[in-house]
């Protein structure tokens, strides 16, 4: 495919994978307007744990967390094309979480495990109505 092609085609199962994967949760545990606190349970507590990941929540009060991932499921991928896969699939990700949350809860990577950091890091700002993701 070449690299932008390839890029362009993880950024959008990332994106599809957001949406699904918070989609089922929200209906598998009756959410039906997205909080910062039933994202910390259900995503970071819950499913990242059951996918594989070890979350650790550095930081959290009502308008922010702040975690880290010590393992990734892809970092021999990462490691090797950090630009395909925390690039395009996990900013991909990213980048769909505003769109099911109803633009109230933004996530940025700090860190990356796949560009040699000890840890990848991640905080979720849970954003007032109103406020551009």
């Amino acid at each position: 495919l070449g690299l932008s092609q390839t890029k362009a085609l993880l950024k959008n199962v990332g994106l599809e994978f957001a949406e699904n994967t918070l989609k089922k949760l929200a209906l598998e545990n009756d959410v039906n307007n997205w909080s910062l606190k039933e994202f910390r349970e259900l995503f970071i507590d819950k499913y990242l744990k059951e996918f594989g990941v070890e979350p650790e929540v550095v930081e959290a009060d009502d308008k922010k967390i702040v975690y880290r991932m010590y393992n990734c499921v892809f970092l021999e991928l990462a490691k090797k094309a950090p630009d395909i896969i925390c690039e395009a699939l996990h900013e991909g990700f990213n980048e769909s979480v505003p769109k099911v949350t109803g633009e109230r809860l933004k996530i940025r990577r700090l860190s990356c495990m796949g560009k040699g950091d000890p840890y990848c890091e991640y905080v979720c700002e849970w954003l007032s109505k109103g406020e551009k993701s």
